[in-house]
């Protein structure tokens, strides 16, 4: 049976509590703890902590949380708590910040909500501790290593924020500064050498 560290436990229990709140009234809690563009009178500074624990439907949060629980318990023992947690929150920090910049300057009226800046920073790290584990993934169900795993997802992301499609609201650059920052902490501040 799989078992989950202790900051992810509480990391994954927040995000659900969160969600199920949001359940009962979506606008308002949009309206409150989504991250506004500071341009707008919705924006509160709090914002910046609270977007994380928001997420806009049940895959939004589950594809989020499969990725916490994966790669975040494994990491978390690496790491322990107290670095693993500064991890987690200097990703989704950063990439709320990044996305309050760019949002500034194009006057995006759309809030930014999710895990996925946090999440994304993890995912990166355990693939820079880990590079050559072997996963299994599950869409597609294909053997992948970890290393050409966080490649797909920087080359897919750079892609689909250059296409620039109408409609698509994914916060492809906050992706991307959680990746460079989760990079940033393994390699530059904390220069963890990789194990596998």
């Amino acid at each position: 049976m799989y078992a989950l560290t202790p900051t992810v436990r509480m990391l994954l229990i927040l995000n659900v509590i969160a969600f199920l709140l949001m359940t009962t009234d979506f606008e308002f809690a949009i309206e409150q703890f989504a991250l506004w563009d500071i341009n707008t009178p919705y924006f509160q500074p709090y914002q910046l902590l609270t977007h994380m624990f928001m997420h806009a439907n049940f895959f939004h949060i589950f594809s989020n949380m499969l990725g916490l629980i994966f790669f975040g318990s494994v990491l978390e023992q690496v790491l322990g708590a107290n670095r693993f947690l500064l991890l987690y929150m200097i990703c989704g920090l950063g990439a709320g910040a990044l996305s309050l910049v760019v949002d500034y300057y194009n006057s995006d009226i759309v809030p930014s909500i999710g895990a996925s800046g946090a999440v994304f920073g993890i995912v990166t790290s355990f693939a820079l501790i880990f590079p050559n584990i072997v996963l299994q993934l599950l869409f597609p169900p294909i053997a992948l290593k970890a290393k050409y795993l966080v490649l797909l997802y920087l080359v897919f992301e750079i892609a689909y924020m250059w296409q620039n499609l109408p409609g698509d609201r994914v916060g492809h650059l906050a992706h991307l500064a959680g990746m460079l920052l989760g990079f940033l902490m393994i390699k530059v501040v904390w220069k963890i050498p990789k194990r596998y």
